[in-house]
């Protein structure tokens, strides 16, 4: 068998071993998870479940761990906390691109650099990144402050208040989609974030007063912004969205908004196709209606 398969499926085995090795799993889930991952000379660690090869240079360029883990919450001996992500259990996989760990109840990070000499930010083709579903706070936001390569980024539903300029996703400048659903975010700056396209904030405790924290006017390049479930009505400043001429989606369903509110920053929407505003206090779409179908 190829040597870069081998190395690959090895260092496999060992995340396996590391990753989901915990206390608080259950004992049978433990048993029955990635049963294909078994490194003895032989299996193609290329056609084992969650994994994806580049089908030339046989290395991992995607992992796909959703709902992997199952925690014993009802065994009070044996639930003792949620676990530590180690990143650096992923570093040998340089030529990574996607990595998926949506509902692993991660609620902190670290990395072991007594294991490795590179840091998180060594991989440099990771374009994809799904932590949703976690329990990671604000301090998380410095490590992936380095993962410039990021074009898809989701923290949504975890414990995220604040996103900080210098200290948050400011490197970032190719992201293209973003989710920070779910979180309960008091503080919040994306000016930075130029190239975003899709951008979702639904749920995630924005009021109005923030309208004009978050930076965007300067993300023009977005195609979709959910804003629904929020609480924008006191007061909602519809003038921060003048500058998002390439608008097609735009959801502010479940926000408490009046017809006031909607007086300002949709004439330059020329491009906008949808149009959510239910669960609002609207009584008139006012100039709303001179600019084509929306859905209401």
């Amino acid at each position: 068998m190829d040597t870069k398969v081998v190395w690959t499926a090895r260092g496999l085995v060992y995340w396996k071993s590391r990753a989901f090795s915990y206390p608080s799993l259950l004992k049978n889930m433990q048993k029955n998870i990635l049963n294909s991952w078994v490194d003895d000379g032989m299996s193609d660690c290329c056609n084992w479940e969650s994994v994806q090869c580049n089908a030339t240079t046989r290395r991992v360029m995607q992992l796909s761990f959703i709902w992997t883990r199952k925690f014993d919450y009802d065994n009070d001996n044996a639930f003792n906390g949620f676990p530590i992500l180690d990143f650096s259990l992923f570093l040998p996989f340089q030529e990574l691109q996607s990595l998926d760990l949506l509902g692993h109840g991660f609620e902190g990070w670290k990395e072991s650099k007594a294991n490795y000499d590179d840091s998180f930010g060594s991989l440099k083709q990771l374009k994809m990144l799904d932590l949703s579903d976690n329990y990671f706070n604000d301090s998380v936001l410095s490590y992936l402050s380095t993962l410039t390569s990021l074009t898809t980024l989701n923290l949504g539903f975890n414990s995220i208040e604040s996103v900080k300029p210098k200290q948050g996703l400011a490197n970032l400048r190719n992201l293209q989609e973003l989710d920070l659903s779910g979180n309960n975010i008091k503080g919040l700056e994306l000016s930075n974030l130029t190239n975003l396209e899709v951008l979702s904030l639904r749920y995630s405790g924005i009021d109005g007063s923030m309208m004009r924290s978050l930076g965007l006017s300067n993300l023009t390049n977005l195609k979709v912004l959910n804003l629904g479930g929020n609480d924008m009505k006191d007061p909602f400043e519809s003038e921060e969205l003048v500058n998002l001429r390439n608008l097609e989606e735009l959801d502010l369903g479940d926000n408490g908004i009046n017809s006031t509110g909607l007086s300002k920053g949709f004439g330059n929407l020329r491009n906008l196709r949808r149009l959510d505003l239910t669960g609002n206090q609207i009584t008139t779409l006012g100039s709303l209606t001179s600019q084509g179908n929306r859905n209401n």
